[in-house]
């Protein structure tokens, strides 16, 4: 399948498309959730994509929800690698050696299987000249020798003898087909095996480009071309139709605040946003997600609010969503992400005169996230909720194998465009650090589960050693001297001063390296 991993497909790049896709049924709040779009984009999309052979619509469950399946081109994409494309000519030039190696492997007199026939298929075959392809894709047809039983069995025990231990202890005799395929992937990285139906059931165009007599033991002249019989495709008399797009008026806000208590689910907001577009009464959606109505109400009257983002700049989208901010209000944001994971985010809203909480936020991961406070803030907060977590990933991300965190408050009313810098590049901050903290661990003689070397950038004395439990009683903080870790702290010195760096755009970031994980405790 031709598929450029930089094109967009209605809006979407092929990667988060294939994501959803292999899900192979989804409903409306799982494409809002992997696509990050939101209503009324979301079932615009899903029907643009419907409409063009991507996904057929699959009906609507008991709760008023939309669901999808894969169509023809879906299931294409979903086996497709999506990767860096090449001129034709390249893929055709490499032909004879991937016919020279399946000869030299079906020369093996002690091997059980036999490359019986290669097919050739996809944009390599079908391509003008000048175009190009993401790769080469073959169809590498096995089959056993014709020997008697007890001569292949010897050579299978023989070639099971060389598999993992898990494929020996399962049933799977068929070890060496696995290493003749691996061969022929050798020849090039470009290369991309399928199995025999990807090419049938889609009825697509192959030529046979080599051929093996198993009973002569010899290659012979290939077959030529062929076409696939189709297996697949809609009969129009079964096909489902979505129902027609609805366009309603966004209610009217309260007049009452529709503050809520206990935390919702970013599902049950994605869930009122698909019901009203289509076409369901308030009350009904309150019921069905479990809120007040005039919560629901509230949270409705600020939609549309939500822009796309654009893929390939985090930076930018977290900047236009703080640009976005009313200025009545301010946001804090503490992005935590311990030695393992991704980083968890609480985004909090604040009144900017009195500084009082107005809703909260807290993005677990991607895609998961709970609120509470004022609905009507909800929209613009979902927002730049997953904006936040899209960029503190990012910036979080080179420090892997410390804790790490990072604070950040934004206002108007402080300041006329708080700025979203670049995330800076940690990695020899942080090596450094787990340095420094492995040579302190290792001449303690009461170092345990609780001890930590932190960088605290914020601090005129950034690094500290601590023990014990900050909240618990048992406490304890030792900064560290300039001579005693003199690299980490020119390191830290030359962070700070950097021009746009986080800190200087007052993003407060921590970082600690308890060494669950010791590097040096094997010695």
């Amino acid at each position: 399948m031709h598929i450029d991993r930089d094109t967009l497909i209605f809006g979407n790049r092929p990667a988060m498309l294939k994501t959803l896709l292999k899900r192979e049924h989804f409903s409306a709040i799982e494409a809002m959730r992997d696509l990050h779009i939101r209503e009324p984009q979301a079932s615009k999309t899903l029907r643009d994509l419907a409409a063009d052979g991507w996904i057929k619509f699959d009906g609507i469950d008991h709760k008023g929800i939309e669901h999808w399946g894969l169509a023809d081109k879906g299931i294409r994409l979903v086996a497709t690698r999506l990767i860096k494309r090449f001129p034709i000519e390249e893929g055709l030039a490499l032909l004879p050696a991937i016919i020279a190696k399946a000869e030299a492997l079906n020369s093996d007199p002690e091997s059980s299987r036999r490359i019986e026939s290669i097919w050739l298929f996809g944009s390599v075959l079908t391509g003008r000249s000048g175009d190009d392809a993401g790769d080469i894709d073959l169809v590498v047809n096995v089959s056993r020798r014709p020997l008697p039983a007890s001569e292949l069995k010897a050579l299978e025990d023989v070639e099971m003898s060389r598999a993992p231990e898990r494929v020996q202890m399962g049933w799977f005799r068929d070890f060496r087909s696995t290493e003749l395929l691996r061969q022929i992937k050798k020849v090039s990285h470009r290369i991309s095996i399928h199995v025999a139906p990807d090419v049938e059931i889609f009825g697509l165009p192959y030529r046979e480009i080599y051929r093996f007599d198993l009973k002569r033991d010899k290659g012979v002249t290939p077959r030529g071309d062929f076409r696939g019989k189709p297996a697949v495709g809609n009969d129009d008399d079964k096909v489902k139709h979505p129902p027609e797009m609805m366009h309603p008026d966004r209610p009217v806000a309260p007049n009452s605040t529709a503050d809520i208590e206990n935390a919702t689910d970013l599902e049950f907001l994605l869930t009122a946003q698909h019901l009203f577009f289509r076409g369901i009464a308030i009350a009904n959606i309150a019921e069905a997600v479990r809120l007040p109505t005039n919560a629901v109400q509230a949270y409705l009257s600020q939609l549309p609010q939500v822009q796309p983002f654009e893929p390939s700049d985090i930076r930018a989208n977290f900047q236009r969503c703080i640009d976005a901010l009313d200025p009545r209000f301010s946001l804090y944001f503490d992005a935590v992400g311990d030695e393992r994971g991704a980083p968890r985010v609480l985004v909090t809203m604040l009144d900017a005169e009195t500084l009082s909480h107005v809703a909260r936020c807290h993005w677990v991961r991607k895609s998961e996230a709970l609120f509470w406070g004022d609905t009507v803030r909800f929209p613009y907060l979902e927002w730049i909720s997953e904006g936040a977590w899209s960029y503190f990933e990012k910036a979080l991300a080179s420090a892997s194998g410390v804790d790490r965190s990072i604070r950040y408050f934004a206002s108007h009313q402080f300041c006329e465009a708080p700025h979203v810098p670049k995330p800076q590049n940690l990695k020899p901050l942080t090596e450094q650090l787990i340095d420094f903290a492995c040579k302190v661990r290792r001449s303690s003689q009461t170092w345990d589960a609780s001890d930590a070397i932190n960088i605290d950038f914020n601090q005129h004395r950034p690094i500290s050693h601590t023990r014990g439990h900050r909240y618990y009683g048992d406490f304890e903080e030792t900064k560290i001297k300039k001579s005693d870790a003199p690299v980490l702290w020119a390191m830290i010195a030359r962070f700070k001063s950097a021009d746009n760096d986080m800190h200087r755009a007052r993003m407060n970031l921590i970082l600690s390296a308890y060494l669950r994980n010791d590097p040096y405790q094997a010695e």
